[in-house]
C-alpha cells in the first residue's frame, strides 16, 4: 500500500451550534441521553449499540438519530466500586453474535487508582420480534492489565510503568480501541503510551476464553506510525481496517487512516472536522467502503458548557454523529 493520501468528503451541521461551514455537503446525525459515544459497534443495518466513558450503560440507537430503543445498565454484571463506579468504556468489537468491550484500564484523571475501569467483558446479540436486545455473558475479567504487564513481548513498552500514571499524562496508560479480525481475534489500541512516536496495537488471541476466566494470550506487538498520535478507535473495514487517531493528550489533532493489517503503513484519509468535534468512535453501518462510516464524537464539553447557561434536561443530553463518504 503506497502513502498516498485518499480524499474523502465531510459532511457538516449541528443542532444550532455555530459550526464552521465545510466546502461540501452536511450530513450529521444526533444521539440523544449521552454525552459522548465512547464504544459502539454495529447490530444491524439500522442500529448500533454504544457505551460511554460517563456511564456503565449500553444504548441502542438507530443510525438514523435520535434517542435509544434499548438500554442496558451493566453495573452490578460489571461488580464495580461503589465510591468509583465508572468503568470509562472505550473499545467494542463483534464476532458473529457476540459483542466484546474493554474499558480504559488506566488510572483516573487525576492519577489515582481506579479498579472500576479494568474491565473487559462481553455482551451477546440475542433476535426479537422486535429491537434486537443485547445481555451480558460469561463474567467481567478484571486481569487484563496484569497479563499485558506481564507479557514477555510487552516488556519494552513500560505498560507497568505507564499504569501508575494518569491516562493523559506523558507515558501514561490508556486503552481506548478494540476491533476484531478475520481469524476471530481482537486487536487491542492504546491511546498512550505512544512509544518513539508509534501507536500500539496488541493482538488478544482467546476473548471467549478470557471471559470464561482464563488468561488473556496476545499475540505479536505492532507499532504504527500514525504521525505521533495515538488510537482513539479501530474498525475493520474492506478486508483492512480504518483506524481514528489522535492526541494521546488533552488536546491536539484527529486524523484518519486506512491500514491493511499488515507490515504496511498507514495511509492518510483527508477530512476536514470542526474544531470544536472531538471523534471517539468510527462506526461502520456496512462492511465495504461504498456506504461509507460513521464518526460519534464526545460533546461534553459544549454540552457541560451550554447547561452553565441553560438548564439541560437529561433526554436533551446528546452527541453528535459525523458521517463520512470515502
Amino acid at each position: 500500500m503506497n502513502s498516498k493520501v485518499l480524499p474523502c468528503f465531510v459532511l457538516a451541521a449541528f443542532l444550532g451550534f455555530p459550526l464552521p461551514a465545510p466546502a461540501n455537503e452536511s450530513r450529521w446525525t444526533s444521539y440523544s441521553g449521552a454525552y459522548d459515544g465512547s464504544a459502539g459497534v454495529s447490530i444491524d443495518a439500522t442500529l448500533f449499540a454504544c457505551g460511554s466513558d460517563e456511564d456503565n450503560l449500553i444504548r441502542i440507537y438507530p443510525y438514523s438519530g435520535g434517542r435509544p430503543v434499548e438500554v442496558l445498565d451493566l453495573s452490578i454484571f460489571l461488580r464495580v466500586d461503589p465510591h468509583s463506579p465508572e468503568t470509562d468504556l472505550e473499545g467494542a468489537a463483534r464476532i458473529g453474535d457476540r459483542i466484546y468491550w474493554i474499558t480504559s484500564h488506566g488510572r483516573n484523571k487525576k492519577g489515582k487508582d481506579s479498579p472500576s475501569r479494568r474491565r473487559f467483558f462481553a455482551t451477546d446479540v440475542r433476535p426479537s420480534s422486535q429491537t434486537p436486545r443485547i445481555a451480558p455473558i460469561g463474567r467481567p475479567y478484571f486481569d487484563l492489565l496484569e497479563d499485558l504487564v506481564s507479557d514477555n513481548r510487552l516488556r519494552g513498552f513500560g505498560l507497568d510503568r505507564a499504569s501508575t500514571h494518569a491516562p493523559k499524562q506523558p507515558g501514561g496508560l490508556n486503552i481506548e480501541a478494540l476491533t476484531a479480525t478475520s481469524a476471530k481475534h481482537l486487536l487491542i489500541g492504546f491511546r498512550n503510551p505512544v512509544r518513539g512516536g508509534r501507536s500500539l496495537i496488541v493482538p488478544l488471541l482467546n476473548p471467549d476464553e478470557v471471559i470464561e476466566g482464563r488468561r488473556a494470550k496476545f499475540g505479536e506487538p505492532v507499532q504504527l506510525d500514525l504521525e505521533g498520535l495515538g488510537i482513539r478507535s479501530l474498525a475493520s473495514w474492506d478486508e483492512g481496517f480504518v483506524i481514528l487517531a489522535g492526541p494521546s493528550g488533552t488536546a491536539g489533532r484527529f486524523k484518519i487512516f486506512r491500514w491493511a493489517g499488515d507490515d504496511s503503513a498507514p495511509v492518510a484519509i483527508a477530512c476536514n472536522m470542526p474544531s470544536d468535534f472531538t471523534p471517539e468512535t468510527v462506526l461502520m453501518p456496512a462492511a465495504t467502503s461504498r456506504e461509507g462510516f460513521l464518526l460519534l464524537s464526545d460533546d461534553s464539553v459544549v454540552q457541560k458548557a451550554r447547561s452553565k447557561v441553560a438548564t439541560t434536561a437529561k433526554h436533551q443530553i446528546e452527541f453528535r454523529g459525523l458521517w463520512i463518504q470515502p
